[in-house]
């Protein structure tokens, strides 16, 4: 229940000075619109000042794919409608195939090659994987959620809160009050081979592929729009700013 979860206890930590505009533009709107509104009046909004919804991502497929391949790059096509046309164009092509049946995983994407693994049947997922493709593709899109990630884990002495196996998830985290656990999953630099090859580096990476599977869908069918914008706002903030000042 969002109104029994307590407030993010790192409230007073300052934000950066790029975070500030970012949150602000955010910010301004969200107190304008109803939450139950919040989705519908952020497309609309998009729609007029943003060109949301005129440019779709080309998506790649392979020369024999599949109905579900075809499937889940038409969900992709989907999910790159709902940002800024300018972003989608920067952002260029997406390679996509279906998750294979039976994987452990729902879909996964490539850094260095731009691919992506989708579940053919869940909107959320293909949101997800394309927020990937936007960390690896557009220049500054990851950086104030690598803040923000790195602003809620550290200590008031400098130093970062010790990384710890989430109970939901069973991967590597933090002691950071997101709302979800996966928000703060904590992967080696392997994971995208190191910020010297131009792509992001790991930290806070699945911060905002959470967040806009919340803001635009669901997380794993569940509707948490309301939650977010309850317990926490400001990373709410953060993810409808990042759109409405693209580029920072």
């Amino acid at each position: 229940i969002a109104s029994a979860k307590p407030p993010i206890k790192d409230a007073a930590k300052p934000l950066l000075d790029d975070q500030i505009a970012v949150a602000s533009a955010g910010r301004a709107f969200r107190k304008s619109v109803p939450p139950a509104k919040l989705r519908a009046e952020y497309a609309a909004r998009l729609r007029k000042e943003f060109d949301a919804g005129s440019e779709t991502a080309p998506v790649q497929t392979a020369t024999a794919a599949t109905a579900s391949d075809l499937a889940a790059a038409e969900l992709v096509r989907r999910a790159s409608r709902m940002f800024p046309a300018k972003l989608v164009k920067e952002a260029g092509p997406i390679a996509v195939e279906a998750t294979p049946k039976g994987s452990t995983f729902r879909g996964d994407y490539t850094f260095l090659t731009g691919a992506a693994h989708v579940d053919p049947g869940k909107i959320d997922n293909a949101i997800h994987e394309y927020v990937h493709h936007l960390q690896a593709r557009v220049p500054g899109f990851q950086d104030v959620f690598r803040a923000e990630h790195i602003r809620r884990t550290t200590l008031e002495d400098g130093k970062r809160e010790p990384i710890v196996i989430s109970k939901t998830y069973k991967v590597e985290t933090r002691d950071d009050d997101y709302i979800d656990e996966y928000f703060g999953t904590h992967y080696q630099a392997s994971v995208v081979k190191g910020s010297d090859a131009g792509l992001p580096d790991p930290e806070g990476l699945e911060v905002p592929t959470r967040g806009y599977q919340i803001l635009f869908d669901s997380l794993d069918g569940e509707d948490m729009l309301g939650d977010l914008a309850n317990d926490d706002p400001g990373l709410l903030d953060l993810l409808l700013g990042a759109l409405f000042q693209y580029p920072p």
